[in-house]
């Protein structure tokens, strides 16, 4: 059992012992869906934990199918897919699209790099383009080391980019200059990522994620690749590797060991978003969060609704729980692993919204550290 907040009440009892109501207008005006806490609510079970290569998120990829490259910016996933022949920037919270932009040539889409200004976008022709991520002009190209280029990362300095072809990969700089090559670990190589410290190498067939020494290529560690997927696409966040999953035209977030930060997941029916669904339709919100390395931690915590009219409001405590305008926390106390707890069994009115669970740091000011978050239009 928790240690109790105040007299009689754990932190469930506090917490997650209401119901996340949405009301039968497309707006939630304060006190809607308030109603008695229920003491006797089962107590959210226990997240399990996690092991190295698990899959911490995903989302439906934009586009017609055949993913292949993916890149971080900073802020948003850009995703190459073949078959559309468009490159699209992808907000990883919600997995909505932002914008796209088209792929500069008729071959083969490949990887994507970014370099902290410019997207490089490889395709398989032996080319690789410069591109602007406002509008996908080419500011420069120039032939790789290899015709068959299919991965690309970009290290600070130099691209790297994998050949499925020659089982080898290959550093270049961004005038094609060959800077170091070496074979790759195993058959079929393809995405690349790059971390700071080691370059991450995914397969094509649904195998194994290298972590390799980029100086001469010597495995480090390696964990296997999401069940049944492509690695075409692989990249590094600051925190997480991505992937893209060819066969099921999804985007994964990947546990690599690399960071001790909470982690925070929003799902309606089990599934992530963006998703639509009809206002009619009986559907289950659940949360999720793992503290990882920040179990314990005495965190600001929020849940938070927001629809495209501009409507914004918040889930708060002083008992009963009740919806609010505004933005408002909902609680502050220790973070607690929780698996699946469900918030909304029922409808959910006719709007695009943007449901956020997040934590943050102890001082009633919202700064949205730890984000789960989903899209839902409910028609």
């Amino acid at each position: 059992m928790k240690k109790p907040i105040g007299p009689k009440r754990t932190i469930e009892t506090i917490l997650f012992a209401a119901i996340l109501v949405f009301a039968g207008a497309a707006h939630l005006s304060a006190d809607d869906g308030a109603g008695p806490v229920n003491p006797a609510a089962p107590c959210p079970a226990a997240a399990p934990n996690r092991a190295v290569g698990d899959v911490i998120n995903s989302f439906s990829a934009p586009g017609l199918g055949d993913l292949r490259g993916l890149t971080f910016d900073g802020q948003y996933l850009w995703m190459a897919e073949d078959d559309g022949k468009t490159i699209h920037k992808i907000n990883p919270l919600t997995g909505a699209e932002v914008a796209t932009i088209p792929t500069p040539g008729s071959a083969f889409t490949q990887g994507l790099a970014w370099d902290g200004t410019s997207l490089w976008h490889a395709e398989y022709n032996g080319i690789v383009y410069e591109l602007d991520p406002a509008n996908g002009a080419i500011l420069s190209s120039f032939a790789a080391p290899t015709v068959y280029p299919c991965g690309l990362t970009w290290d600070g300095t130099h691209l790297w980019t994998a050949s499925y072809r020659e089982d080898m990969i290959f550093q270049m700089t961004t005038a094609g200059g060959l800077v170091n090559s070496f074979p790759a670990p195993a058959g079929d190589g393809w995405g690349v990522a790059f971390d700071g410290n080691s370059l991450w190498h995914g397969q094509f067939n649904a195998g194994l994620i290298y972590e390799l020494d980029p100086t001469d290529g010597t495995v480090r560690s390696s964990f296997p690749t999401p069940a049944y997927s492509h690695c075409l696409g692989l990249t590094f966040d600051g925190k997480y590797l991505w992937t893209t999953n060819n066969n099921y035209d999804q985007i994964h977030q990947l546990d690599a060991g690399l960071s001790t930060d909470p982690i925070l997941d929003v799902k309606l029916d089990g599934h992530d978003g963006p998703i639509t669904i009809s206002s009619t339709q009986q559907v289950m919100l659940t949360i999720s969060l793992q503290p990882e390395g920040m179990a314990g931690a005495n965190m600001d915590w929020w849940v938070v609704a927001q629809n495209t009219s501009g409507g914004l409001y918040s889930w708060v405590y002083s008992l009963p729980w009740h919806w609010t305008n505004g933005l408002r926390r909902a609680y502050a106390g220790p973070l607690i692993p929780i698996t699946n707890y469900t918030l909304r069994d029922g409808t959910i009115p006719a709007a695009t919204w943007t449901i956020n669970f997040a934590v943050d740091a102890r001082d009633n000011t919202y700064q949205g550290t730890y984000v789960g978050a989903i899209e839902i239009t409910s028609m």
